[in-house]
């Protein structure tokens, strides 16, 4: 579960990819929903720049195509200077099949052009959805990084800390040199939790009985306008509305989210640990989980029918604020300010008296449990580097304070710091 990859209410502290096959499975129903038009100025307004004028005029022809769609539609985009490669999807019957099939149009046609970046969703219906160059075009080497060097007297094992964002576009991609050189240091990774084994029998068993509910439980627990918004979404959707009703309401808020996060183009695939862990395979280190599927999913599924009924009333009214929100989340990740992070987090928490249990459980306990992983890994053998929901790490009970508490020295790293700097004192790329 990523504390920086969600969005409001309390999926935005919640980011574990729960398998979402079943949702978007091929289905022949045809969905509709209230298409505005957008124009080239209302797309510059929201990006807070103006695009080059070659670029302007590329996609001027294609937006008047986009705003006769009458069901889901996206743009996809990948833009070098003034030349701009545009993918565009119309009357797909759910948003992540639009996005899909945009980004598969943009991605054809970049193929074979040198040098363009990778393509991601700009537009997505009425959603304008910020492009990751126009997060990172302040960046620079000397800024910090959410890279922490963790170190006690007396031990010599090395530890670093990356806080992560669970699910990326490719276009955030490579990281910055300081998380490469903590991987290059580390003879062993540990991460929440490995997903490259979910499909393992035993998991799967696991999860499907931590997550399934009795459908007329659930459907009954509901009140008559929940079941109402829920049977809109559904069909804006495809997607058969009894199938929503087969899981735990609060389980089923984080598949929504989910659901729209990968829609926007956040993948899980580009995420910082998914990149380590599949770097880790790669190179041979061994991978060690610091959690199981009990401790992650239990906070959620063990909260009351009317606390999870009211968080999914909730996710499904803030939906068409994702790309806000989730922008709002990145930079505060990009600037590596664990603290703001951290605040801007629990103001979803303040004044809910209903949610003190799932905050207790999905912050504060499991922090302490990382905590105590690290200071084990300070007093091992192995330098290992340690991977976890950049959430996590800052504020009152946060990681980072919970090891100060216990006398660790924690020094964050330049984005562009390498070994070399500690020896040569240059500053990295």
């Amino acid at each position: 579960m990523d504390s920086c990859s969600g969005w409001r209410g309390t999926s935005r502290a919640i980011s574990t990819r729960i398998t979402t096959a079943a949702l978007i499975a091929a289905l022949s129903l045809t969905a509709s929903f209230n298409a505005n038009a957008v124009s080239l100025t209302s797309v510059e307004k929201r990006l807070e720049h103006q695009f080059p004028g070659p670029v302007g005029k590329a996609l001027k022809p294609v937006l008047k195509k986009y705003n006769r769609a009458r069901t889901h539609r996206a743009i996809a985009v990948s833009l070098k200077g003034d030349v701009i490669v545009i993918g565009k999807a119309v009357d797909a019957s759910s948003e992540l099949r639009a996005a899909t099939y945009a980004t598969r149009d943009c991605d054809r046609q970049r193929n074979s052009m040198e040098g363009h970046p990778p393509c991601e969703i700009l537009l997505l219906n009425n959603t304008i959805v910020p492009l990751s160059q126009d997060l990172k075009h302040h960046l620079t080497p000397d800024q910090p990084a959410p890279v922490y060097r963790i170190s006690h007297p007396g031990q010599s094992a090395v530890v670093h800390l990356i806080g992560t964002v669970h699910a990326l576009k490719p276009s955030f991609h490579p990281l910055a040199p300081a998380f490469m050189d903590a991987f290059r240091q580390s003879e062993q990774i540990a991460v929440e939790l490995d997903p490259t084994l979910s499909s393992e029998p035993e998991r799967v068993a696991t999860l499907t009985g931590l997550i399934q509910a009795n459908p007329a439980i659930v459907e009954y627990s509901m009140s008559k306008s929940l079941r109402k918004e829920l049977g809109s979404y559904a069909r804006s959707q495809s997607v058969p509305v009894d199938m929503l009703f087969a899981m735990t309401p609060a389980v089923l808020q984080v598949d929504i989210s989910t659901l729209k996060l990968n829609a926007m183009g956040y993948d899980p695939r580009y995420g910082v640990d998914m990149f380590f862990i599949n770097e880790a395979r790669t190179t041979g280190k061994p991978i060690i989980e610091l959690e199981t599927l009990e401790e992650q999913y239990r906070p959620l599924i063990n909260l009351p029918l009317d606390v999870q009924n009211r968080l999914l009333a909730e996710t499904l009214d803030e939906l068409d604020s994702a790309s806000d929100t989730m922008e709002e989340l990145l930079e505060y990740w990009l600037a590596a300010d664990a603290d703001a992070l951290y605040r801007n987090m629990m103001s979803e928490f303040k004044n809910r008296e209903d949610l003190v249990s799932l905050k207790t459980a999905l912050f504060d306990e499991r922090n302490v449990r990382m905590a105590d992983a690290i200071k084990g890994f300070s007093s091992g053998n192995s330098s290992t580097l340690v991977l976890v929901g950049a959430g996590h790490l800052g504020g009152e009970g946060g990681i980072i304070q919970l090891l100060e508490r216990d006398g660790f020295d924690v020094t964050q790293l330049s984005r562009g710091h390498t070994t070399s700097d500690a020896v040569n004192g240059t500053p990295g790329l």
